[in-house]
């Protein structure tokens, strides 16, 4: 594999052809590496282009102004965005919100017209039980995306599987900015008095599942982009550099470390594939996420490595890679905690007879 191998298409592969020649020429590397705390500016950039493209758009109804398309063409646009390293809070604003909208409605589809011209942009944080209450103030950290958002969506995982959301408008909410690991995602803190009116919404299980399960999709998307541009500029690499007169990428140590990670990364893609599906589950979607993340992780750490003392560091971006792939590895309380959860399923399932 190399930088120019396209990858297959899980839906239009001339949508992949147009999103990645969009990209090109906005990579953040250079502008992400010149500052600690991420760069606004890039992530506001790189926005512009998705809602003038339409991108944000992609799972809003044609009712109310999107393009009505499925989880495969948001796959396909995730593994783009993360290939090249997108700032942005597309997944929250693009797959998560439309979820909500279809699964719940209410104010949630209230701000799809918006979302979908790019207006609308959604900060995202996990909470613990004791924050949801109508009447408690709250104060979270670290919130994606916190400074640019024009809503924030909080999201609460059970222990008895109930999850429970809430959207709240960021001129209700005190911000003060935090120092990103990731810096293609800048954080804060952010507080909410316990005046603001809010409202917690508990879908039903079959609703909740699909949403989670439009999300799980495009992270594990994103996660298969991130690991599939450092394979391929980790086997140029060692294509080219030499070591006692031979190349690096002739020593089988090395091929059979690199072909590990390309066997990851296909995997992961069937995964997703078969995921993103009508039809698929949720079981079917966190199995594709934590593939990606675990090809992810294996392929960002090798490409560091192979890159030698170069890999390691700041000015070489390979990094923001690695730095992303852990960030998205511990949404939903971490791929450990996904995997406990996907083997109990499997075990009801045969046990019990369920879905």
């Amino acid at each position: 594999m190399s930088a120019d191998t396209p990858a297959p298409a899980f839906s239009d592969p001339l949508l992949r052809q147009a999103v990645e020649a969009a990209l090109a020429d906005a990579a953040p590397n250079a502008a992400l590496t010149s500052s600690a705390s991420g760069d606004a500016g890039q992530g506001d950039a790189h926005w512009a282009l998705a809602s003038q493209l339409g991108w944000v758009g992609t799972l809003v109804p044609e009712e109310a102004g999107g393009l009505g398309l499925d989880l495969s063409h948001v796959a396909d646009l995730c593994e783009v965005m993360g290939r090249n390293l997108f700032c942005g809070p597309f997944v929250e604003t693009a797959v998560l919100l439309p979820a909500l909208a279809a699964g719940i409605g209410g104010e949630f589809a209230q701000l799809l017209p918006d979302a979908a011209s790019g207006t609308v942009r959604i900060g995202f944080c996990e909470v613990d039980e004791e924050d949801v209450g109508e009447a408690k103030a709250i104060s979270v950290s670290p919130v994606e995306h916190a400074q640019s958002a024009t809503h924030f969506i909080f999201l609460c995982e059970a222990p008895d599987g109930c999850v429970s959301w809430m959207l709240a408008p960021s001129a209700d909410a005190e911000i003060a900015p935090l120092q990103a690991m990731d810096l293609t995602c800048p954080v804060a803190r952010v507080d909410i008095k316990a005046a603001s009116p809010r409202k917690w919404h508990t879908p039903d299980e079959g609703a909740a599942a699909r949403i989670l399960a439009a999300m799980h999709v495009a992270i594990a998307a994103d996660l298969l982009g991130m690991g599939e541009a450092a394979l391929a500029r980790t086997v140029d690499h060692v294509s080219g550099r030499k070591q006692f007169g031979t190349q690096v990428g002739a020593f089988q140590a090395i091929k059979h470390r690199l072909a590990d990670c390309y066997m990851a990364l296909s995997g992961a893609r069937l995964a997703i594939s078969h995921a993103a599906r009508d039809g698929a589950s949720r079981h079917d979607a966190v199995l594709a996420r934590i593939l990606a993340a675990d090809a992810a992780r294996k392929t960002t750490a090798a490409a560091i490595q192979l890159h030698g003392a170069l890999g390691f560091s700041w000015e070489m971006d390979l990094h923001l890679y690695l730095k992303r792939m852990l960030r998205l590895s511990g949404r939903n309380g971490g791929t450990n905690r996904l995997r406990a959860a996907a083997s109990t399923s499997f075990v009801d399932s045969v046990i019990n007879g369920r879905p």
